[in-house]
């Protein structure tokens, strides 16, 4: 149900806070690969969801060594219970001939993937390992690719190669698909990088020339990242100034051709670095790591947030506020952040080490625990500091990573010191107020997360509410690819519509209770109460979508669209007159035992909407209508 609809039927409560969560299965996904060299951890893992199909693209060695490495991608169509084989995507020369790393991609509105990753395609390059973007694209789901990946700095690539691709990312919205990275080629090698950008608007079959958006060659711009909503185009990055480093972003409300600057910023004092942007409808926040000199502490989140798309921004607001605050030997410091918003809510999760610095320990990545920030408001009020790991009396935690859908907030982190990680889960259903335990999952013997800073390492199905992370493992000696990820809960049925008032003041109401998989032959009863007793009546559904619609001349309203699907003839009972009649329909049982139902077979993730019906002969059309429910299918 879209939030307009949510709104006019009053939906209620969007999850269950007793619905059971799940350790998805660890599962290796480069099962054809071989990384003996585990210097690949620091080459760069990401993931893309739409709806059920996720995607991943990596580095691997294939068997030879991490300095000629190809690109590959691997897709699983349901939410990441089984996956594809490896297939490479850096075509158009032989396998492990030059190198690629840190690829990222993203699914368009039409299915396409694009892929995006750092080259050293050509000897020249490959002898000076500087790097060109290179890209490829799937229609089929990821079976196919185009048989030449092909540049995309095509001002600055190929075999003249006097520049290098840093920080890459990439947006889309729609079939548009937006690459946005660093590059020294108005400077000189290795010197002052610009911020570049290039767009395509058919899902990546043709390109625009790529611009500059930010730099001349004598001032430095890094760690771009990008977000984008329909034609407007928001890019966040690390400019230098005359003093400090600052946060700056660059608008355009028109697929990339124009250009407005901002600097985020409210003080000039101390650096920014890797800043991190997130948005959704109107409401956008960019984080950063800042590290105000006048302040006790080292690097601490800091964020602004924007109403209005990117038009107006917030005055500079400190997330990691117990650090920040903190006076110790060694300083505290917070790194690894990263954001999500939903709606008005906004969540930012990062690593800081004042519990340890608070005790003369030390901090920084080895004495580190993950937080969470949350503000319920858009971005007006904040709640800081929550503790995320359950076990973060007996061990440290870093590099958070964040996904959220409307029925729970998922997060990611890595568990231990270095050479013996781990990684955990946890979750909330309450827009962070309280958190599940920890679920650490059966790694070992060393996890490597992706940096949260270059990649994309978590992400969420938010329809099934499955959030998958990708990352690697050594369990067999190698640094190989491997996901695993948390089950959410299942969206609780949300009743909606106005009941009828019947002729002997009886409002119908309905319920449901279980849960709606598509694979079980019962369990999923539909429960109408209140209703008249010793009345006629049935149940029915459909799969169209929510309605509002008189009925008749009376107080009901006929709430679930054409076409419907009507489950057979039921006796209310109880007493004639009264209110204590009820309708039973097991919805399970109904469609599996009635193969050509309406809908039939059903998908994971499928909306059902459903009424109560009954006789009534003085109301208008002789008969009542309950309220509504509607449910989201599961597995």
């Amino acid at each position: 149900m879209n939030r307009n609809l949510s709104v006019l039927l009053a939906a209620a409560a969007l999850c269950s806070l007793a619905s059971a969560q799940s350790l998805r299965p660890i599962q290796r996904i480069n099962s054809a690969g071989f990384n003996p060299s585990g210097n690949n951890q620091q080459d760069g893992v990401h993931l893309a969801v739409q709806g059920p199909r996720f995607v991943a693209v990596f580095a691997d060695q294939f068997g030879v060594s991490s300095s000629k490495q190809d690109i590959f991608a691997v897709v699983s169509n349901d939410s990441g219970l089984t996956w594809g084989p490896m297939v490479r995507i850096d075509t158009g020369d032989a396998p492990n001939f030059t190198d690629g790393d840190e690829a990222k991609c993203v699914i368009t509105q039409s299915g396409a993937i694009v892929a995006v990753w750092e080259e050293t395609r050509g000897a020249f390059a490959f002898g000076s390992s500087n790097e060109d973007i290179y890209f490829n694209r799937s229609t089929d789901g990821g079976v196919t690719w185009l048989p030449a990946a092909l540049p995309l700095n095509t001002a600055t690539s190929g075999s003249h190669i006097t520049s290098d691709i840093d920080r890459i990312w990439i947006a889309s919205s729609g079939d548009s698909v937006y690459v946005t990275w660093e590059e020294d080629s108005l400077s000189s090698i290795g010197a002052d990088e610009e911020v570049w950008f290039t767009k395509s608007d058919d899902a990546g079959v043709t390109w625009s020339t790529p611009i500059v958006i930010e730099g001349n060659g004598t001032v430095d711009a890094d760690d771009p990242r990008m977000v984008a909503v329909g034609q407007t185009v928001l890019v966040v990055f690390s400019a230098e100034s005359a003093t400090t480093d600052d946060t700056v972003l660059l608008r355009s409300t028109d697929g990339g051709v124009n250009w407005t600057r901002t600097v985020l910023e409210s003080s000039d004092q101390g650096d920014s670095d890797t800043p991190d942007i997130a948005v959704d409808g109107q409401n956008v926040i960019v984080i950063w790591e800042d590290d105000n000199p006048s302040l006790p502490s080292g690097d601490q989140i800091h964020a602004v947030v924007s109403n209005d798309l990117g038009a107006t921004w917030s005055n500079e607001i400190t997330i990691s506020q117990r650090s920040e605050n903190q006076v110790s030997t060694p300083i505290s410091q917070a790194i690894w952040s990263d954001c999500a918003v939903l709606g008005d809510d906004m969540y930012v999760v990062y690593a800081e080490d004042s519990l340890n610095t608070a005790a003369g320990l030390s901090g920084g990545q080895l004495g580190s625990r993950v937080y969470v920030a949350y503000s319920h408001d858009a971005g007006a009020t904040w709640t800081v500091d929550v503790n995320l790991d359950s076990n973060s009396a007996s061990r440290f935690s870093n590099r958070p990573s964040l996904a959220v859908t409307n029925c729970a907030v998922f997060v990611q982190f890595e568990t231990g010191n270095d050479g013996g990680n781990g990684v955990a889960y946890t979750l909330s259903q309450d827009g962070g107020v309280t958190w599940a335990n920890s679920f650490d999952a059966p790694t070992g013997p060393d996890v490597d997360s992706p940096d949260p800073s270059e990649n994309r390492g978590f992400v969420v199905d938010p329809v099934q509410n499955v959030a998958l992370g990708i990352f690697w493992d050594r369990p067999l000696g190698q640094n190989e690819v491997y996901v695993c990820g948390l089950a959410g809960c299942t969206p609780a049925p949300q009743s909606y519509c106005t009941a009828g008032t019947t002729t002997n003041g009886c409002n119908a109401t309905i319920t449901a209770s279980g849960a709606p998989s598509i694979a079980a032959l019962s369990g999923y009863p539909l429960t109408v109460t209140n209703v008249e007793g010793q009345k006629q009546g049935i149940l029915f559904y459909g799969v169209s979508g929510a309605a509002l619609q008189p009925w008749g001349t009376g107080s009901s309203f006929l709430c679930v669209k054409s076409p419907t699907q009507r489950m057979g003839g039921l006796n209310s009972g109880g007493t004639t007159g009264l209110c204590d009649g009820v309708l039973v329909t097991d919805w399970s049982a109904f469609v599996a035992s009635n193969p050509s139902a309406l809908g039939v077979p059903f998908s994971p993730g499928q909306v059902v909407n459903a009424q109560g019906w009954f006789r009534d002969p003085p109301a208008s059309k002789s008969t009542s209508l309950s309220n509504a429910i509607e449910f989201t299918l599961i597995p």
